[in-house]
């Protein structure tokens, strides 16, 4: 088959990226056709595609977010873009642009859109011109769930994330002899969904009571990060922080790898791939307690700890314990590998991925789904107002409320 993955940009240290390059490789490595587009810009990580084999596309958003009828003319040109392809299948990676479009190249394709995390404007675009996408997948079961709210759910299909596997023997690793605990972050840098505030706090209880040495490695980048570097001086604990910055996919599992506990104080989150691919690699998480997300993964004292949000002090609690019990702690990091290995596999992911599109074709040949075209009422009213000035007008709003 000709595949055709489509996401906004493949962005450093995102699970969505890891997403998409971990599933075009793994159909790739079946013999598909796989090409990756991203429609409004390249990313960090976009010459990872190349690197992998497969093939690659894009659009630049440029200056249509400053044009009246912008989303309408760049989405039309996404259409022609993935028109011209011609796919077999098109996964659609909460790419609104690709989505407002699908009725341009979904006559003779199957479109999935995949819906990566539990949040209001994720599921708002999985949901736009929702009659001309023929499934969309759920990456949890709080995903699922949540989804419900806004999407047929006849159309909603439940696929757990899946990653590649090391192949390594964890207990190996010569990080299990060294007497600094080390603690890693992977992440965008926003508190809003990652939490990204609560890390200094937890340092700081840590470094309170902490009978060992321990250092946080931070990897990604994002609008906050300045923010992140002032919490952390304030609080005194900047010494204990190394940031990476953007890296590529390998560094990241090298970091994994010698790296002891994953620290995740998310506040929002789909089925987590940097949460799995740790496990995978026996990096011990300490992750917020998500319903449906983070304990569909973690067993709460067996594969790491799930405090709950924000609860810093039950974070710096867990840190300090596994500290304490290197024990216990080399055996959580074996249980976890073995957990990734037989739950989260990407050849499973892939697999199930293949099994929903053989699923959607036997519903398009027996007539149960047909897409229906164009429709007007699938933009909004602001869709055809420029991007820039209705944010600049939500900007100056909000400063005359304050």
């Amino acid at each position: 088959m000709k595949i055709g993955i489509v996401t906004y940009s493949l962005s450093a240290g995102g699970g969505v990226g890891t997403f998409v390059l971990s599933l075009g490789e793994y159909f790739s490595s079946l013999g598909h056709d796989v090409t990756i587009i991203t429609e409004q810009s390249q990313g960090a990580w976009y010459p990872e595609i190349v690197k992998l084999g497969l093939k690659s596309d894009y659009m630049n958003i440029g200056g249509t977010e400053w044009l009246p009828f912008g989303k309408f003319i760049y989405s039309h040109k996404i259409g022609k873009l993935l028109q011209r392809g011609q796919y077999d299948v098109i996964i659609l990676n909460h790419c609104l642009f690709a989505q407002l479009s699908a009725h341009r190249f979904n006559r003779k394709n199957i479109v999935i859109s995949v819906v990566h995390s539990n949040n209001y404007g994720v599921y708002l675009v999985a949901s736009r011109n929702i009659d001309n996408i023929d499934g969309v997948a759920c990456v949890s079961m709080a995903v699922y769930k949540g989804a419900q709210q806004y999407i047929d759910s006849q159309k909603l299909y439940y696929i757990p994330n899946g990653i590649e596997l090391p192949g390594i023997d964890v207990n190996t690793l010569s990080r299990n002899n060294s007497q600094t605990i080390k603690i890693l972050f992977v992440g965008r840098l926003i508190h809003e969904q990652k939490g990204i505030c609560f890390i200094p706090e937890i340092l700081a209880l840590c470094r309170k009571k902490a009978a060992f040495p321990f250092e946080l490695t931070i990897v990604g980048d994002g609008p906050e990060k300045n923010m992140l570097i002032r919490l952390l001086k304030e609080k005194k604990v900047d010494d204990l922080v190394t940031f990476k910055g953007t890296i590529p996919r390998e560094e990241v599992y090298k970091l994994y790898l010698s790296h002891h506990i994953l620290l995740m104080p998310s506040l929002l989150e789909g089925l987590p791939l940097t949460l799995i691919e740790s496990m995978s690699c026996g990096c011990v998480p300490v992750a917020s307690y998500l319903e449906n997300i983070t304990n569909s993964c973690v067993k709460d004292g067996v594969y790491g700890f799930l405090p709950r949000v924000g609860e810093t002090q039950a974070f710096a609690d867990a840190i300090i314990k596994l500290g304490n019990d290197r024990d216990n702690l080399i055996k959580m990091s074996k249980l976890c590998a073995e957990k990734a290995a037989t739950d989260f596999s990407v050849e499973r992911m892939g697999n199930d991925y293949l099994n929903l599109v053989h699923q959607l074709q036997e519903k398009r040949l027996s007539g149960e789904y047909l897409p229906i075209g164009f429709k007007l009422s699938n933009f909004h009213w602001k869709d055809f107002f420029p991007d820039k000035l209705i944010i600049a007008i939500k900007r100056l709003m909000t400063k005359i409320k304050k």
